[in-house]
């Protein structure tokens, strides 16, 4: 099912703030490579918890927002692997969770 298709038949739950949740953590999107297990496990809470749509962990994952004090080489070399594993982690969590519960599809946003 599309996610079009899913917005025809019923109201979707957007998941909630994944940047206050990782406050006080520096750059959060750098979680996506450090700490996966705790980006896959608020995923899982939000899904756990009803969501159908689940956002990337990838907020600043662009060279503009990238302080080059987190990776003194220059993050921007790190774009494309920070938001294909911000992506990876959140598509994974989904289809675990659509597969669990197949007729309520479960889609990521970036």
């Amino acid at each position: 099912m599309s996610l079009r298709e899913a917005l025809g038949n019923r109201i979707l739950l957007l998941d909630g703030a994944m940047g206050s949740l990782l406050s006080g953590k520096g750059l959060s999107d750098l979680l996506n490579l450090r700490e996966p297990e705790t980006i896959r496990g608020i995923h899982r809470a939000y899904l756990e918890a009803g969501a159908d749509i689940i956002t990337t962990n990838t907020f600043s994952s662009q060279r503009v927002s990238l302080p080059e004090e987190y990776m003194p080489e220059g993050m921007a070399a790190f774009v494309e692997q920070l938001n294909r594993a911000g992506v990876r982690l959140a598509r994974d969590e989904a289809d675990r969770m659509t597969a669990l519960t197949p007729e309520q599809p479960r889609f990521v946003i970036g």
